[in-house]
């Protein structure tokens, strides 16, 4: 036996054992090592480490899944998601719906950034790329975009998950997808396996979808309609399709919106609010299926809630949240007590977890002044300061923060626009037809513009080397860097949360805030008992909600948001 251990082949195995080892820590390296002779070797060895890595994300969702933040368009931008990280080091976060043709039809270095990308600053831990389309070979190239992405980048989702319950006209009408998949469970495998295929199996594919579908082009919807519908009927055909996804093999993880998508006929807000909710579905399925992981979404605002309901089924694999999550960040502070039962040393990737308000707007300063140093502020200021402008839901004067981070984030646009205003101001006053003899007039930026910081900066040249005022512009647009007088963006919103608020708001720990929003749900339900509405409303606008679109339920706020949960 040990005559055929040759001192050839005795390296093969070492090298085969140490790339083995390496792999495990660094997938990555799989683009280096190779060895003569070993192609099938290294083929089981790739299979090995994407099987491993595999297994290890697997076991990463299963634990955070217990709460997660749903995916909502135009809200759960990294810029949002790295504020949950800094409330909670747990949470499964979710991106906003990322749709194929998107990414693809741009595969810029921007664009890929916008899309994909996660904070360079606050790593975001456990969290789940979301991706749209119908078309097998889109997604498969998407999902190998953000593979290939990803190992060049610090990009790392736990998950991809598959848009199967937006029921928006855009997404499942014009663009057939989202809701409209569950029409053809088959297809949504083929959809599946390209996703998986594009990852060379290194992540798991989950799906979030409804609890059924009723398309209005071909039965007009009405609730006297859908109450005649047998319940039993209905939960049979959601079984159907439960099984036919997770017969693969590859989907064991479902994110279960209780109601059903109305096509054609409710706008996104009705269909989170005409459709009833039938939790005891997803309970069912819980039980019917032991071997998958539900998480049940819909109805539920508040951490109160969720933790009332994984007590009551405690084989429910979680709760999803997304307007409650928006709406009120700060009240999901004591997600990790009371959710994951862990405190000491809660960190990711070396990330202290925040204990109150001013420490979380502290570190996500230094993500803002990150993304703003590399990026040009007029684009991307609007979404870092939306992040945290309900921080303080419910806090006196937090309507007045709110509006001071408006003019915050308008300054940059506005400055821009100023200084787009000079270049037309300088070409001719007949416009851009037929001023070509005047152009040269115009304004332009100047070289040093860059240096010397700002728009303001912007100088008028005797003779413009561009051949068009549209020339100056995207010289604007390319050139231009923020004024150096101006305070970074950090130091801008940490300012305007000093003016409005005390320091015991500003150093009231997670504890402390918790048992105050668990108060004020008491008192909104006991008011409500009694029948005292108006004052309910009158209060809770006072606490700066918003009055036209927004309804109190149990002492939290329905209804809060148009579009963008699926």
């Amino acid at each position: 036996m040990m005559a055929c251990l040759t001192p050839k082949r005795m390296i093969h195995r070492w090298q085969f054992f140490i790339a083995f080892l390496l792999l495990l820590q660094c997938p990555t390296t799989l683009a280096f090592v190779d060895y003569g002779g070993g192609g099938r070797r290294f083929e089981r060895l790739q299979l090995l480490c994407a099987e491993h890595l595999s297994d290890k994300n697997d076991l990463i969702l299963n634990k955070h899944s217990r709460l997660c933040l749903a995916p909502m368009m135009d809200y759960t931008n990294r810029d949002f998601r790295t504020i949950m990280r800094l409330i909670s080091s747990n949470i499964l976060t979710c991106t906003e719906m990322v749709a194929a043709d998107d990414l693809l039809s741009n595969k810029s270095n921007d664009n890929i950034q916008h899309l994909l990308g996660q904070s360079s600053i606050i790593p975001e831990g456990p969290s789940v790329l979301q991706l749209g389309g119908n078309d097998a070979t889109q997604l498969y190239n998407c999902a190998k975009l953000y593979h290939e992405y990803s190992q060049r980048n610090t990009c790392e989702y736990t998950a991809i998950n598959i848009n199967c319950g937006c029921p928006s006209p855009s997404v499942s009408g014009k663009r057939c997808f989202g809701a409209a998949l569950m029409k053809d469970p088959k297809h949504v495998n083929k959809l599946i396996r390209a996703i998986y295929d594009g990852v060379d199996g290194t992540l798991p594919v989950t799906v979030k979808c409804r609890i059924g579908l009723w398309d209005n082009n071909e039965t007009p919807f009405s609730r006297q309609a859908y109450d005649s519908i047998s319940d039993e009927k209905e939960y049979q055909k959601l079984k159907e399709f439960i099984e036919v996804i997770a017969n693969d093999g590859i989907v064991t993880h479902f994110q279960i919106h209780a109601r059903i998508a109305v096509l054609g006929g409710l706008s996104p807000a009705d269909n989170r609010r005409v459709p009833p909710l039938k939790y005891e579905y997803v309970h069912r399925l819980v039980q019917d299926y032991p071997e998958l992981k539900f998480v049940l979404n819909g109805g539920i605002c508040s951490l109160t809630q969720a933790k009332e309901v994984l007590d009551e089924d405690n084989a429910l694999a979680g709760v999803m949240i997304g307007r409650g999550m928006v709406a009120d960040p700060w009240s999901f502070a004591m997600t990790d007590e009371l959710i994951f039962g862990k405190v000491k040393g809660d960190r990711v990737q070396h990330q202290p977890l925040c204990t109150n308000r001013r420490e979380i707007l502290e570190a996500y300063g230094r993500h803002a002044d990150h993304e703003e140093l590399h990026n040009n502020p007029a684009t991307i200021r609007r979404s870092l300061v939306a992040a945290c402008a309900h921080l303080f839901a419910g806090e006196i004067n937090a309507k007045q923060f709110r509006m001071e981070l408006d003019e915050i984030a308008n300054r940059p646009e506005r400055l821009e626009r100023e200084a787009k205003a000079k270049v037309w101001s300088g070409s001719s006053s007949g416009g851009i037809i037929g001023a070509s003899s005047t152009l040269a007039s115009a304004f332009a930026v100047s070289s040093s513009t860059s240096s010397s910081g700002g728009w303001d900066n912007i100088q008028p040249t005797e003779a413009s080397t561009s051949t068009s005022v549209w020339d100056d512009i995207q010289a604007i647009d390319d050139n231009t860097k923020w004024d150096e007088n101006e305070p970074p963006l950090s130091e801008l919103i940490l300012e305007a949360a000093h003016r409005n608020f005390g320091d015991e708001i500003l150093s009231s720990s997670r504890k402390e805030s918790y048992d105050k929003k668990v108060w004020e749900e008491e008192e909104g339900r006991r008011r409500m008992s009694k029948g005292d509405i108006i004052l309910s409303i009158t209060e809770k606008s006072s606490s700066n909600y918003d009055k036209d679109n927004s309804k109190v339920s149990g002492g939290v706020v329905d209804g809060w948001f148009n579009n963008g949960l699926n």
